[in-house]
């Protein structure tokens, strides 16, 4: 005999005034009694030659046991306390859009790691970039447009004017030579009399 186990099922009447215990005792042939197929496969039933991807072969159970949750494929590891024996992971699952698994070949398990940003949702980030990009340049156009107002031009003419400076707009060498002055100097052109 394979495996053996005992199902314990309480039935309840429809009035639930009375009460049962029945108990069922479960068991399937072993599969070590069938050469060439030592193994239990609790996915089809039967006795198999290898696991399928995802179970591990457990030669003492005579059976396939599911390897754990973030390992897709392992072998039997060592044995810890009181006898118990822990799958080695040997394969782990492919990256999802948040996280990347990493094979740990100490200890044997696969560990999960959290992506970037950028790894994450790549099309994210670079409209994030594109909308901060965006934004500066809009923000040095208001500048550049702050700057080139009327008032803030006429600020710096008569400064540079004062200053003697060569920098001149449009409108003051237009006013320069409308007051008959050379520009930048202040002084009167045009024949002296």
């Amino acid at each position: 005999m394979g495996m053996k186990r005992t199902i314990n099922i309480k039935v309840v009447s429809s009035d639930g005034g009375h009460f049962g215990y029945y108990s069922l005792a479960v068991a399937r042939e072993s599969c070590r009694d069938q050469p060439g197929v030592p193994l239990f496969d609790v996915t089809s039933l039967q006795c198999v030659r290898f696991c399928n991807t995802g179970y591990w072969p457990d030669y003492e159970a005579s059976r396939c046991k599911r390897c754990p949750d973030d390992c897709v494929s392992c072998l039997p590891g060592h044995r810890e306390g009181r006898g118990v024996r822990t799958p080695r992971c040997v394969l782990c699952p492919p990256p999802t859009s948040l996280s990347r698994y990493v094979l740990d070949n100490v200890s044997g398990t696969c560990i999960a790691q959290d992506k970037a940003i950028w790894e994450e949702t790549p099309e994210r980030f670079a409209a994030l970039l594109l909308a901060l990009g965006g934004i500066c340049i809009f923000s040095l156009g208001i500048c550049g447009f702050q700057w080139a107002t009327p008032e803030t031009q006429k600020k710096r003419d008569e400064t540079n004017f004062r200053n003697g400076s060569k920098t001149y707009s449009h409108k003051t060498q237009q006013f320069a030579s409308q007051a008959n002055l050379a520009p930048g100097r202040g002084v009167l052109r045009g024949p002296i009399l």
